[in-house]
């Protein structure tokens, strides 16, 4: 009985791990997304770069966030 608690509460613990995981990086992607957005409209006022430019790179950006983040 005692084995048997112990392992649901380990799995229980495991799930809740995951699902953290899992939000923290929709929240990193979410902040990610709005700072390159702000980003994007900040270099458009200053005319210093050309739109062709932003979609490589939130590309990249993403890129490189998700493998900092993914567990």
């Amino acid at each position: 009985m005692e084995i048997e608690m112990t392992i649901n509460i380990s799995a229980i613990q495991k799930l809740r791990a995951q699902e953290t995981c899992k939000m923290n990086f929709l929240e990193s992607a979410i902040d990610a997304s709005m700072y390159i957005q702000r980003y994007e409209e900040d270099m458009a006022q200053q005319n210093l770069l050309t739109r062709n430019i932003f979609p490589l790179t939130r590309t990249c950006y993403l890129k490189i966030l998700a493998r900092n983040i993914v567990p």
